[in-house]
């Protein structure tokens, strides 16, 4: 069994299809996970005398899905992302008796896009709408939904201008 795909790129020698080298509808599933670990900390002398010192310790972890479907001079793209931010925050001042931590602190931040592009030329003209939420712990959340457009025009290969406008958060 061959399978024939339009859009092909491999050129074989005995290919006997040449008409499906280009034309067709570009699909593309994207995903992927992030971790990060952050240290930060700063400390304060005086006359050879601890006078203070703080320290923060946060953790990221975010996950990403993103998928787009292409026909023709028309992009439309769809993707959601969701990630969590952990904090832990230790100050220590050498008047008080004993160092003062805040609790930890959490976050959860959740988002999805959609978005819609046509290309004439070197034009494309692309609008879009994301929603996200943030939740941080313990109790705030909030929630926005910001409209974007976008004006791109690709003057050579390599130069490209953008022009945009919308909402961000």
């Amino acid at each position: 069994v061959f399978i024939r795909l339009t859009g092909c790129p491999l050129r074989c020698t005995w290919c006997d299809t040449e008409y499906a080298f280009t034309g067709g509808t570009t699909r593309t599933l994207e995903a992927g996970v992030t971790f990060g670990v952050e240290a930060q900390g700063l400390y304060s002398e005086q006359a050879g005398k601890t006078q203070g010192s703080f320290l923060m310790n946060r953790s990221t972890l975010g996950a990403r899905l993103r998928y787009r479907f292409e026909h023709g001079p028309v992009q439309l793209k769809a993707g959601v992302d969701v990630e969590r931010q952990q904090a832990d925050v230790n100050i220590e001042l050498a008047t008080a008796e004993s160092p003062f931590t805040f609790p930890r602190t959490l976050g959860v931040f959740g988002g999805a896009f959609v978005e819609a592009a046509f290309t004439e030329g070197a034009f494309t003209a692309i609008a879009g709408l994301r929603g996200d939420s943030y939740l941080l712990a313990p109790g705030t959340y909030q929630f926005s939904a910001d409209p974007r457009l976008e004006l791109r025009y690709r003057a050579t290969e390599w130069l490209q201008v953008h022009v945009g406008a919308g909402l961000f958060h």
